[in-house]
């Protein structure tokens, strides 16, 4: 099968799930140091071998692949667990590839790391090297990007939850939306039970586009369908 996904355990000290805050790509190789949901503990993973390859890409627009996530061995999914190896991975074949046999696919290890923001992947030769804890200067967080705590709908048990926007809101922003535009709210979805966002269709004559929003902070975005259904991030509509 392919894109068989694995959980990776470092070490049995470590959190769950963890955010992106950095990555660092230098002489001294690609870093990635991480921050778990309660943002007492902090990780960097560093990668000892070459590294061929890696793409990043926000939840929303991963959330096809954030789906088919799951080790059924070990009983983790994308919404539970940080690290995974992916086995007989397709973007392995892909970077084989395209090196014309260079680097041949079976020296190559597709490593993921599946952030409460984002998902992080990366092909290379050999497993990351984990120590803990990263400190920063202020000039060295400039290009940090910072979400608002629980954004990702993870947060730790003893922290306080982060606000949340109720579906009302919801509508009667997008009936706003279509009455300012001439357009109609052809669909409508506030079951958050499997993920942390609401959508809506909203559709004139033929075209239709969907608008997704975050249910605990105003952010919001808007997606297309792909050909199985899932959305696909795009422009705003003219």
């Amino acid at each position: 099968m392919e894109n068989n996904w694995k959980a990776w355990i470092p070490y049995h000290d470590v959190e769950n799930k963890y955010f992106v805050c950095k990555v660092v790509d230098d002489e001294d190789g690609l870093q990635l140091f991480l921050i778990s949901n309660d943002y007492t503990k902090k990780l960097c993973v560093q990668f000892p071998g070459i590294v061929y390859a890696y793409r990043n890409r926000l939840e929303l627009a991963a959330l096809r692949t954030l789906d088919k996530i799951e080790d059924k061995t070990r009983g983790f999914s994308a919404s539970d667990w940080t690290f995974f190896v992916v086995e007989n991975s397709a973007y392995a074949k892909e970077i084989a590839k395209e090196s014309q046999g260079i680097y041949p696919f079976s020296q190559l290890i597709h490593f993921a790391i599946v952030g409460g923001q984002a998902l992080f992947e990366i092909i290379t030769d050999a497993l990351p090297v984990i120590t803990k804890g990263w400190k920063f200067s202020p000039e060295d967080m400039v290009d940090e990007m910072t979400l608002p705590r629980g954004i990702t709908g993870f947060w730790g048990v003893d922290a306080e939850p982060p606000p949340f926007l109720d579906e009302k809101s919801f509508r009667q922003m997008c009936c706003s939306i279509a009455q300012e535009n001439g357009v109609t709210v052809t669909e409508l979805d506030t079951d958050t039970s499997p993920r942390n966002f609401y959508s809506a269709q909203i559709r004139r004559h033929n075209n239709f586009i969907f608008i997704l929003q975050n249910i605990h902070y105003p952010y919001a975005a808007f997606a297309g369908l792909d050909d199985s259904g899932g959305f696909v991030l795009t422009n705003p509509p003219e």
